[in-house]
Parts: C-alpha cells; structure tokens; sequence
C-alpha cells in the first residue's frame, strides 16, 4: 500500500457544494481516473480517503488537502493528470506528495487556517472604517456566536480565542484585502462568515478564499505535505 497526499483547490460555483458532496465526488473522480485505491475491507467497503477540515459552505479555497492510499506507487505527475482530466470545473488538483512515514490524519495535525476577504470594503466611502472595524473586534475579550447544542437546542460561544492574526493588505486597482488567520480543529473554530456578523458597519458581501491550512506547533508552521517527507 501506497500513501499520497493531495493539496487541490475548490473555487467558483463549487463553493456551494457541501463537505459530504465533495467526499462522494472525490469517489466517483478517483474511479472515472482509473487510479488503484485500496478500499476497506467488510460488508460495505469504501475507498481510504481522508479529508481536511470542512470548508464552510460559500467560501472558495487553493488549500485543501486529501490523504489517498493506493495498492500501489504510480507517477505523481501522472496521478495529477488523470485527476486534473475528469474533474468538474472548479476543482483542480495542484501539488502531490508520497508519504515516506505513516501519517496522522489530517483533522488530527491541521490546527490554523488563513482566509482572504476581496471586496470588503466595496462600496465604502471610506474603506479605513473597515480596517478601523477590525481593530475595534481585535481588542474585544468577547465575541459571542450562537451554535447548536448536542441533544437540541443553542449554546452560546466565545470565539475571540479562535482568533490568531490579522493583515490589511492595500491592493492597487482592486482595493484593500484583510487576511484573516485563526485556529482551526477539535477545540473548535470561528467561520469566517461568523466574523462579519460582529460589524458594526455596513459591507458588502465579500469573496472569501481559504488560502492555507497549517499544522503550527506554537515555533514552527509547516504545510501539511512537508510532513510526509
């Protein structure tokens, strides 16, 4: 047995497609690419496939990552052609990796997310009173959000500790752009649609784009294909 991991992005109209959408037509692109999955064994195999964390729904991304496992090595560029050949438009196969060591899965190590906001400030007078907003939410101890509870019902959460950098980027001829960086897991996170909610100000919807997952150790920050090598 063989083990890959695959970084791909997911953009335009496919950022309405949910997580259990993608997972079903990841099966389908790996069988039309005629590419040797291993699958479970039992009464109901599947293929051995891991994905990352879920991109929320409406947020487009150029760093998702899938853990595959063959029954045997073929040529990465190869792999990265028959995906790239059937898959829909929107998804794009962009970097491979074989794994020399058996890996964790990727929910398990991918513990920081980085999003993209374009046109935020669209329509704005004054595109300062965005940034000016962000420092505002910066210095707050308290952003609450409402969430389902286990068993029913809502609960109350405190996401300010999910947040971990911010940048405000002036970008020529397309105005400005806030890079968004928080914390991403188990323990929890803050969607980055949650994150606007806390405005105090009119925006535009923006486009947001999920631009790195990372596995951050507190000293050092890697890609998650730098740990298969």
């Amino acid at each position: 047995m063989v083990d890959y991991r695959l970084r791909y992005s997911k953009q335009g109209e496919l950022r309405f497609i949910s997580h259990l959408d993608l997972v079903r037509g990841f099966e389908r692109i790996l069988r039309r690419a005629g590419l040797p999955v291993a699958y479970s064994e039992g009464y109901n195999p599947h293929p051995k496939l891991g994905f990352g964390p879920a991109l929320p729904l409406g947020v487009e991304s150029v760093a998702e990552y899938l853990d595959m496992e063959f029954t045997r090595s073929v040529d990465l560029e190869e792999i990265i052609a028959r995906l790239n050949h059937v898959m829909p438009p929107g998804l794009r196969a962009l970097e491979l990796v074989e794994a020399a060591r058996k890996l964790k899965p990727l929910t398990a190590v991918i513990n920081c997310a980085v999003y993209r906001y374009e046109g935020l400030a669209a329509g704005q007078d004054d595109p300062e009173r965005i940034r000016r907003e962000v420092e505002r939410l910066w210095k707050q101890d308290t952003l609450l959000v409402t969430r389902k509870a286990k068993g029913g019902g809502t609960k109350n959460l405190n996401v300010r500790g999910f947040l971990k950098n911010w940048q405000w980027l002036e970008q020529p001829g397309s105005g400005p752009v806030l890079c968004l960086e928080t914390v991403i897991g188990n323990q929890g996170t803050i969607r980055p649609d949650e994150f606007l909610r806390f405005f105090a100000v009119p925006i535009d919807t923006p486009r947001i784009i999920r631009t790195d997952l990372w596995v951050d150790d507190g000293i050092n920050r890697v890609s998650p294909l730098a740990l298969c090598r």
